[in-house]
């Protein structure tokens, strides 16, 4: 019964892996990209990298992974540290007050300026630029 849940979505996986490994193997995918081939490598050839890098990328992966947990940690006593003030202090609840309707605040404030900032003119870009200032709100 498990196997019917897990099985389709692996052979997919393997297909593609395969398909993907014939096209850059042949040269077809490059040549239909308009790429050289180095550009293009095949899984075979990344999986290869991989091993020959193992310990420069696990020491990377490393870093990148401490990086993480001290930023997250960071936000965290930040976010906290807000929240509590914002909780107990009646002075930063009037203050922060007027910033809390999210959505006008964005609209005519923050969406104009990334507009203008970073040029933005697709509306996928501001969606996501919402979803990111209301989330950091």
């Amino acid at each position: 019964m498990r196997a019917r849940v897990w099985l389709p979505p692996l052979l997919v996986v393997l297909l593609l892996l395969g398909l993907w490994q014939l096209a850059a193997s042949s040269g077809f995918l490059a040549d239909v990209l308009g790429l050289e081939d180095f550009l293009v490598p095949s899984p075979s050839e990344i999986a290869d990298i991989f091993w020959q890098d193992r310990s420069l990328i696990l020491d990377n992966a490393g870093t990148t992974l401490v990086e993480i947990v001290a930023g997250f940690g960071l936000a965290l006593i930040c976010g906290l540290a807000v929240g509590i003030a914002f909780r107990s202090s009646d002075l930063v609840r009037r203050a922060v007050g007027p910033f809390q309707g999210r959505k006008p605040l964005f609209d005519r404030l923050v969406a104009p300026a990334g507009r203008v900032v970073f040029r933005v003119r697709d509306l996928g870009s501001v969606v996501t630029g919402r979803a990111v200032v209301v989330l950091t709100l």
